[in-house]
């Protein structure tokens, strides 16, 4: 690892990466409970991972943001639908080669989008989120610009 940032990861990249994987699998246990339990939560995991990156760290290997939740959620037999938007044209390339790669069984229920991720989320939310039953699950942004307000705008909105 170069220590380096760059589009899409910063120095600290491998660390939060190893963090999310602990607390997603928690999570997804989580889920798993409430929506069990309640009958007005819809029985599909609503994933969006709006900074997806390449899938996998380039200096480490290690897998990224989008494989941590496809792996999980695959290892979880949870039914999910799951987002990934990448702004880089080179990164998106390989991410969809990767979750080509390692999950080639859940093109169905993956959509991704190149793109800036203030523009293409609203449009993936009103295109494909269904608000009822209501669906729980997990908007994961791993920031590493200066977009800040302008992207919690967005996810605010």
């Amino acid at each position: 690892m170069t220590g380096i940032d760059a589009i899409g990861r910063g120095r600290f990249t491998p660390q939060k990466q190893e963090h999310f994987s602990v607390f997603f699998r928690q999570y997804v246990d989580v889920w798993k409970a409430v929506a069990g339990k309640n009958w007005w939560v819809d029985k599909t995991m609503t994933v969006l991972d709006i900074t997806a990156g390449s899938g996998t760290h380039p200096e480490t290997g290690k897998p990224g943001s989008p494989l941590i939740i496809m792996n999980t959620l695959e290892e979880k037999g949870v039914p999910y639908q799951a987002f990934f938007i990448e702004k880089d044209r080179e990164n998106f390339e390989k991410l969809s080669t990767t979750l080509h790669k390692y999950h080639p069984q859940c093109a169905g229920e993956i959509i991704m989008r190149c793109g800036d991720h203030v523009e293409v989320l609203p449009q993936l939310v009103s295109e494909h989120i269904n608000l009822n039953p209501q669906p729980l699950g997990l908007l994961y942004y791993d920031f590493t610009t200066q977009d800040f307000d302008r992207s919690f705008r967005c996810i605010a909105d």
